[in-house]
């Protein structure tokens, strides 16, 4: 559950990208391994400490939120620049009047001319 999803989610979205591509291949990788391992350990689990062992399972989740609360940096209601910044991104703030001298600009340079001006 809480781990699967932050494997491929939280990685993919909050990483720089000269980053995102390695660090996601490891997390595939070590996803990978932790399955078969579970996968493996399963059977003799079971036969051991019977229902017990989703306790351990339990137990993992229960670890990872409390180092996601603790460690993870809340990403939730903000721009993609407030999550940049709050990972020490550098964050070119723009205005509204920039993007439309540099739209218009670019409409100039193309030729095309606009019924109406936005200021």
């Amino acid at each position: 559950g809480c781990l699967n999803s932050t494997t491929w989610l939280y990685g993919a979205e909050v990483l720089p990208i000269a980053l995102r591509s390695k660090i996601m291949g490891l997390a595939a990788a070590s996803h990978f391994i932790v399955n078969v391992g579970i996968t493996e350990a399963g059977p003799s689990a079971f036969a051991n400490i019977r229902e017990n062992y989703y306790y351990v399972f339990v137990a993992c989740t229960l670890f990872f939120l409390v180092i996601a609360y603790f460690y993870f940096p809340e990403t939730r209601h903000k721009t993609l620049e407030e999550i940049a910044a709050s990972f020490g991104d550098k964050v070119v703030e723009v205005g509204e009047r920039d993007v439309l001298a540099e739209r218009d600009i670019l409409d100039e340079k193309a030729g095309i001319d606009r019924l109406e001006k936005v200021t």
